[in-house]
């Protein structure tokens, strides 16, 4: 599965260049997504964060198969 990554987009902590470089270490893909918001923005912005999981999600949720 491939790595899927968030990052706040005004984090002091961690910057976004930093979790970009996690992309060398995803054999099957790589996707960074900003946020809005520092370090915190899971809980700034948990409304838009968890939107983005549900795309996530839906992406990988597996279809029934018809009998």
């Amino acid at each position: 599965m491939p790595l899927h990554l968030f990052a706040g987009r005004r984090d002091r902590l961690v910057s976004v260049p930093e979790v970009v470089s996690w992309r060398r270490h995803a054999g099957r893909g790589c996707e960074v997504r900003t946020m809005p918001g520092g370090h915190f923005f899971v809980r700034a912005h948990e409304e838009a964060f968890l939107r983005e999981l549900a795309t996530l999600a839906r992406r990988y949720a597996r279809v029934p198969v018809a009998a």
